[in-house]
């Protein structure tokens, strides 16, 4: 990461994608002079932590952030890894694959008698 700030690049973008049994975190760059994309991606064990860049590039501080709320994808050494857009007291990740709506959160005709 380091090599790549040095060499002029930015974080364009920091997401992950859950498979069931793995997440991959998948980073971004571009840079301004003579753009050239990077992409890299780092697959993680249902358990597995993975360092936090946002000491190098601060655009990843939300990001990471994002991740953790709605994958629950940790980056180790965050400053402030807590949740960004959902309630404080919401414990699930809803983008992951094993994530079920209650249904109380249904509409009527959604729901299952």
């Amino acid at each position: 990461m380091e090599l790549l700030r040095d060499r002029g690049y930015f974080l364009e973008d920091l997401t992950a994608v859950d498979e069931i049994s793995r997440r991959v975190v998948i980073y971004h760059f571009n840079r301004h002079i003579e753009p050239h994309r990077v992409a890299l991606r780092a697959t993680l064990g249902p358990d597995d932590r993975i360092d936090s860049v946002q000491d190098i590039f601060s655009a990843a501080n939300w990001q990471e952030r994002e991740c953790y709320e709605f994958l629950g994808v940790n980056f180790q050494g965050h400053p402030e890894l807590k949740q960004l857009l959902l309630p404080e007291d919401f414990t699930a990740h809803p983008l992951r694959k094993d994530f079920t709506v209650p249904a109380e959160a249904l509409a009527p005709e959604y729901k299952q008698d």
